[in-house]
């Protein structure tokens, strides 16, 4: 069969199965779609307040390179995982500030971007319009985007990997250089959106992919010299184009990484947490049971599923069963690769990548990998549908024989729910539907085993009537079995997306909390002591996360909630007695003295009233008289990355600013560069002598600012270039 992109033209309007999709996307996430309820946990404690930040800046005339009020200052554009150089969230970020509901809209577009895309990677494999539809929709609603609600990059990723994937392949066989831009353009949107470990894991699948191509077409290859040079030509072109497009987003993660928490890789053992548990296969024909309260697993909620619909698996299952092709025989082979991956320490396979690939022990979550074994089971499935629409008789007959294998699980597992007593409780939902609260208190009592009572009797009224409708000489209407199939999606999503993607929370309660406590980086926070500004910060903690975030006050709490967090702001959190010591301080403070860290304790125990910097540079104090009132400081102007305060000293001393020190931050004295020193573990201080100043500090990443230039420019020429003939194809240009 060969791929989409060698026929000039299709008759079928794509724009219809494109449009389904959506309808697909908006139906079946509805809670967000409807703005019923919200995404939780991570969305809503790290994704939310940071794009809220970033748009906030955006909106008032700044770049987000620094926030101020982000636990005491931080460097978002160089966190991967931010949305800084999210080019979506920049462009939302030009004409309104985040809320939930911005938010909802974000993870709707990856959603159905993951459809879209998986619509045109099943195109490598299959002509067939409604093969591709029943992957793709299937791909929206499987158990890894189900799970996804609380990682919006997560989403992202598999927004875009299937379009990498579409366009490489393309490129590998048609060598254009539209396909080289296009495969550059996506493999950016990957880096910049999505979760980084993906752009890792798809740099070596595109590299199989190439080294497969080399092999299986070298004679041609090896034939015309000029073909070797264009196809090594534009490889090259790829490489530069997608390095210059994330070049600043490199540089900025580059910079952050020695500082950053999780910058110098992980072991072993933290590579393995949140492997997939063996018994969470399960969830292929029953996602429900692996979420109630009582089913063991290992794995996190929100990676236990590995659902994909039940006729997309007994299509890709039969696959193994039917003739082979070369390009089968890859996806079999990746689908067991990737699984055995997913499993983590129970195969040897993660650990043989975190020893022998570089970059694989950079990332945890191996359950994070069944979104490979999904994307190939898809692409086999897509490949037996194909085979089965054209009625076949050897496909009929092994779907027939595993669809009746499945029907018998279904049966076994459905005795073993009824001989255990699971059946009262189950169908005693029939009786409280009416009742909310009897009907709430009676789904948070269901075990693992109702829910695979309630899975298996819904899964097998699906078989027989596509058994009844596929059955032998007979003539079926292709949309009913899209209809049954996309309703064993949405059905079997209705109760997992509740309990895994979504909150209890309102939108409107979010949005009008956030509303509540919005502002932008008023000075007289500043002045503040930074503990004064950590009342009231937790009063809405679940809905909203700290409200300092939307306010902009400077505070730093030890209930954190957020990945985004400098090695040296942990150490310092740890270290009680000087953590409360800078709290009872504002921003900018004065000290008389400077003392090595290792006094630190000593010095804040005792009764003088001296008040200190603390330096690991220092090795010995300095022995001089200490004033219990060195000075005065007054902040009169706040920015993200921007203080200018103006500053009395009665003798020679210490200005501390409480922001994490990076060395972007420059600092002028009365117009005169000043030398900026580490202190108190993770901030910043200059020493000031005697007299009246006005102190301006700034963070200036001018490297990035210029590459982030190039990178614009760039990318408009690729858009103009890839656009340019769509427009020549217009009636009136022709």
């Amino acid at each position: 069969m060969q791929p989409e992109y060698h026929h000039h033209k299709s008759d079928y309007p794509h724009w219809k199965s494109y449009l389904f999709l959506l309808f697909i996307a908006l139906l079946a996430y509805w809670p967000i779609s409807f703005q019923l309820f919200s995404v939780k946990n991570d969305a809503i404690h790290y994704f939310l307040p940071l794009r809220y930040i970033i748009s906030n800046s955006i909106q008032h005339g700044f770049f987000p390179y620094w926030a101020n009020s982000f636990y005491l200052g931080y460097p978002i554009h160089g966190d991967m995982q931010s949305g800084v150089w999210n080019p979506f969230v920049q462009f939302i970020s030009f004409f309104t500030t985040y809320n939930v509901t911005i938010l909802h809209i974000e993870y709707l577009l990856y959603i159905f971007l993951a459809g879209a895309g998986m619509y045109k990677l099943a195109g490598v494999v299959t002509t067939s319009p409604l093969s591709r539809i029943m992957v793709a929709s299937a791909y929206m609603l499987c158990g890894y985007m189900l799970g996804s609600g609380q990682f919006i990059n997560w989403l992202a990723s598999a927004a875009f990997i299937p379009f990498v994937l579409y366009y490489y392949h393309r490129f590998l066989h048609t060598v254009a250089i539209s396909d080289c831009f296009k495969t550059a353009l996506f493999g950016w949107l990957l880096f910049v959106c999505g979760y980084p470990a993906d752009s890792i894991i798809t740099i070596y699948i595109l590299g199989g992919m190439c080294v497969w191509h080399l092999i299986k077409d070298r004679n041609s290859l090896l034939k015309e010299k000029k073909l070797i040079r264009k196809f090594v030509g534009y490889h090259f072109i790829l490489l530069v184009t997608t390095l210059l497009l994330s070049a600043p987003a490199i540089i900025s993660y580059v910079e952050l990484l020695p500082y950053y928490s999780r910058g110098n890789g992980i072991g072993v053992e933290e590579a393995m947490i949140n492997s997939f548990d063996g018994r969470n296969s399960l969830s292929f024909f029953s996602p429900w049971s692996v979420i109630a309260n009582d089913f063991r697993s290992t794995s996190d909620l929100t990676s236990r599923s590995i659902f994909m619909g039940l006729f997309t698996l007994i299509f890709a299952a039969s696959s193994f069963f039917l003739k082979s092709t070369g390009r089968k025989i890859i996806l079999q082979m990746a689908v067991i690769f990737s699984f055995l991956f997913c499993l983590g320490d129970a195969t040897p396979f993660r650990k043989l990548c975190y020893d022998l690939l570089p970059g694989m022990d950079t990332f945890r979550h191996p359950s994070h990998f069944r979104l490979y074994t999904i994307l190939a089971l898809l692409l086999l499935a897509a490949i037996t549908i194909d085979q089965f629409l054209k009625r076949e008789k050897p496909v009929e007959k092994i779907i027939r024989i595993m669809s009746v294998s499945m029907a018998a699980l279904m049966f076994f597992f459905l005795s073993i729910s009824l001989v255990t007593g699971s059946a009262g409780k189950f169908f005693n939902l029939f009786s409280v539907l009416s009742d909310r609260e009897h009907l709430k208190i009676l789904l948070q009592g269901l075990t693992w085993k109702d829910m695979l009572l309630g899975s298996c009797i819904l899964q097998l009224l699906f078989l027989f009537i596509f058994l009844f409708i596929t059955r032998r000489n007979r003539v079926f209407s292709k949309k009913t079995f899209l209809a049954l199939h996309t309703l064993n999606l949405m059905v079997n999503s209705l109760l997992v997306l509740p309990a895994i993607f979504v909150s209890k929370t309102p939108p409107s309660l979010i949005n009008s909390l956030i509303r509540e406590k919005a502002g932008f980086y008023n000075p007289s926070f500043f002045n503040k002591t930074l503990r004064e500004n950590t009342t009231g910060a937790f009063d809405h903690f679940d809905e909203i996360g700290p409200s300092y975030f939307y306010s902009h006050q400077p505070a730093l709490t030890k209930i954190t909630k957020s990945p985004a967090f400098l090695s040296s702001m942990d150490s310092f959190i740890q270290t009680e007695k000087l953590y409360n010591y800078i709290l009872d301080k504002p921003v900018a403070w004065l000290s008389g003295q400077t003392l090595p860290l290792k006094d630190s304790v000593m010095a804040m125990d005792s009764n003088n009233h001296c008040s200190y910097t603390f330096s690991e540079n220092v090795k010995t104090p300095a022995m001089h008289p200490c004033d219990s009132l060195p000075g005065n400081v007054m902040i009169t102007h706040v920015g993200p990355g921007s203080f200018i305060m103006k500053v009395n000293t009665f003798s020679p001393g210490e200005l501390n600013l409480s922001q994490a020190y990076h060395p972007n931050w420059t600092a002028a004295i009365n117009g005169k560069p000043a030398i900026i020193q580490k202190a108190n573990i993770t901030f910043m201080s200059i020493p000031l002598p005697k007299g009246s100043f006005e102190i301006t500090w700034r963070y200036k990443p001018t490297i990035i600012s210029y590459t982030f230039i190039v990178a614009l420019l760039i990318l408009l020429s690729i858009i103009i270039f890839l656009t340019i003939p769509y427009f020549r194809s217009f009636p009136g240009n022709r």
